[in-house]
């Protein structure tokens, strides 16, 4: 059972490498050109509930942010970057709502996984 998870573990990182590899090629230079609008509700139906965000320091993973911060969940925003993560929480906070940031590498976590199986 161990030897499967191993298993799967490390073609998901092998998978994530050459992922990203080919974004950061092809679009090394890539920029957001124009603002961008995100339609959301407050309907609250999310009140008192956590929501953890991977890679809600990006462009899709803030518009979730946003959402779920709306709906009146709790967001902790993870992301590898102090400084995207922060910019997203503090437009949460702006907006009246409570966001918080941590610096996760998922990859790292799996990378650790593996390594305590062993």
């Amino acid at each position: 059972m161990m030897n499967a998870i191993k298993q799967i573990v490390n073609k998901i990182i092998s998978i994530d490498s050459k992922i990203g590899a080919a974004l950061r090629k092809r679009y090394a230079s890539f920029h957001v050109t124009r603002p961008y609008e995100i339609y959301t509700t407050e309907s609250k139906k999310l009140q008192g509930k956590i929501a953890v965000v991977t890679g809600g320091s990006g462009a899709i993973g803030r518009a979730c942010c946003c959402r779920l911060a709306t709906e009146g969940a709790t967001v902790i925003v993870c992301g590898t970057h102090s400084s995207k993560i922060q910019s997203v929480v503090d437009e949460i906070k702006s907006l009246g709502y409570y966001a918080e940031g941590c610096i996760l590498d998922i990859k790292m976590s799996l990378t650790l996984m593996i390594d305590l199986m062993k």
